[in-house]
């Protein structure tokens, strides 16, 4: 990591930006007057372009972090909000042109040894900069988790944590899916084969959409589950090697999943075996997944990804069972 720092009575801003052979450059400015930082912006502008014009790094192309101490600097020194909008300004003009930022890209983990770049300022002589280079080893420690749980409160906790993550999962799916349908079931003598039909139909509808084919998965209410299971067929009975999966015995082999939801609504969609099979993915932190392609440098890069892909509703289908007594 390459900073450069300008020490003063305060911190009014702070900007740190990857090179593309992952090093980091960090700057901090410590100046209390504006006018001084202004002046200290100009200097270390010249000298950071010398400095990378005789290092021959690669281009800057990511921005991690810009002015995040600023707000509690202005709290502190009691500036102004146009002093605030005039630092930004000026800090983005100075460097985001000297490091050609286009997009944000990823963020990566410090490794082996960090070189640290000081830079001081000097108040007799606006041009006198002082760049000092060194190297500080950078370890990573770790500390033993201690906690007053109980196995049984771990449990519980698990729990909870699951079926919060299922009704998440679910509420997506259900309200971003492509395909939506309905069937009145009380107008059929066989109730049960009027709902795999109608099931077949869908599936198909989602092979024409994506093109990705493979067994089908339902999830419905027990409410549902029992009306198929007091049926005559044969395959509507629970797999006795699986506990709430049953098998439906049309065209693919079907896994039905039992979950309490509050209407008589049948969700289902393709299992596949790749993740290029789903149009949704659940993420418990901030994803980030290879892009080809980038606009600049034409080579994989990081991207941030959302939890339903574009055109992901594509992949599942919903159908509403009305006329269940």
């Amino acid at each position: 990591m390459k900073e450069i720092k300008l020490e003063g009575h305060a911190r009014p801003c702070d900007i740190a930006f990857y090179n593309d052979d992952g090093s980091i450059i960090h700057i901090t400015f410590q100046k209390h007057e504006m006018q001084s930082i202004a002046r200290e912006l100009e200097t270390v502008a010249r000298q950071l372009r010398d400095y990378v014009q005789s290092n021959s790094p690669a281009d800057p192309v990511l921005i991690t972090s810009l002015l995040k101490n600023q707000k509690q600097w202005n709290k502190d020194s009691g500036n102004s909000d146009y002093t605030n909008d005039l630092l930004c300004q000026v800090a983005r003009e100075t460097f985001l042109k000297l490091i050609n930022l286009n997009n944000i890209v990823t963020i990566k983990p410090m490794v082996s040894q960090t070189d640290i770049i000081e830079y001081h300022y000097f108040q007799d002589n606006q041009n006198g900069i002082d760049l000092i280079s060194a190297m500080e080893p950078v370890v990573a420690k770790t500390r033993a988790l201690k906690t007053n749980f109980f196995e049984g409160d771990v449990t519980t906790l698990s729990n909870g944590i699951a079926k919060e993550t299922i009704e998440e999962v679910l509420n997506d799916l259900m309200n971003n899916v492509g395909t939506v349908a309905s069937i009145d079931i009380s107008k059929f003598t066989d109730p049960a084969m009027a709902i795999v039909t109608k099931l077949d139909e869908l599936k198909h509808f989602i092979f024409d959409k994506t093109h990705r084919g493979g067994d089908l998965w339902i999830v419905a209410n027990s409410k549902l589950i029992k009306t198929l299971n007091l049926t005559q067929h044969e395959s509507f009975k629970p797999n006795a090697d699986e506990q709430l999966l049953k098998r439906l015995g049309f065209l693919n082999k079907c896994a039905l999943y039992e979950y309490e939801m509050e209407d008589n609504y049948i969700l289902t969609g393709f299992k596949g075996l790749t993740s290029l099979d789903s149009g949704y993915f659940y993420y418990v932190h901030v994803p980030l997944c290879y892009k080809l392609n980038h606009p600049l440098y034409i080579k994989p890069h990081m991207m941030y990804a959302k939890k339903l892909v574009r055109c992901g509703g594509d992949h599942y289908a919903r159908l509403k069972i009305e006329g269940l007594s």
